[in-house]
């Protein structure tokens, strides 16, 4: 029994020592896609919706033969709703308060799109499977789930949260259930 609790313990802290020439992985100090704060300077008259656009394309690697498909998404800066972003997916469009339209609220809103647009109810089935799995043994999977309650709330939130703040980083098994967006 202590030798299965000894290597359980040494494996979760493998997962986090720092990096050494035996081929530790290193520690993980920050998301790859960390959260931008509000700003409060961009408002209905200034807001560049096409450049948080951009940056989200630039910043997460979003393919070039994809874009046009996620151009089709309108972008609206609005006060429509009390969160800083919604996803009418069934009308392609997010509305984004001004002050939150940025690249990680596009990423996050554009993989709400691929879960209700492009994603079939069986691979909505296998993505929350392969979530569960990666979550206990996948180390940016563990990081990001100790660092952020919200992913925690349901499944499609978990869904764009994964690809909001890992992007790239998130496990190769996971990518297969965002379609368009690698």
């Amino acid at each position: 029994m202590w030798r299965i609790l000894k290597s359980i313990i040494e494996f979760l802290l493998s997962i986090f020592r720092p990096a050494d020439p035996s081929g530790e992985p290193e520690e993980i100090k920050a998301l790859p896609h960390p959260e931008e704060p509000q700003d409060e300077g961009i408002t209905l008259d200034n807001v560049d919706a096409r450049a948080a656009r951009q940056a989200w394309y630039e910043q997460w690697q979003v393919p070039d033969g994809h874009r046009l498909f996620w151009d089709c998404i309108r972008i609206i800066p609005a006060y429509k709703y009390a969160d800083p972003a919604n996803n009418e997916y069934w009308n392609s469009e997010i509305y984004v308060k001004p002050e939150w339209c940025n690249a990680g609220i596009i990423a996050h809103e554009q993989a709400h799109t691929a879960w209700f647009n492009l994603l079939t109810a069986e691979e909505r089935a296998a993505f929350e499977s392969e979530y569960y799995r990666q979550l206990i043994s996948d180390r940016w999977m563990i990081y990001l789930n100790q660092v952020n309650w919200y992913m925690n709330t349901s499944t499609v939130e978990a869904h764009a949260e994964v690809y909001r703040y890992l992007g790239e980083k998130m496990p190769e098994s996971l990518k297969q259930y965002y379609p368009k967006l690698y």
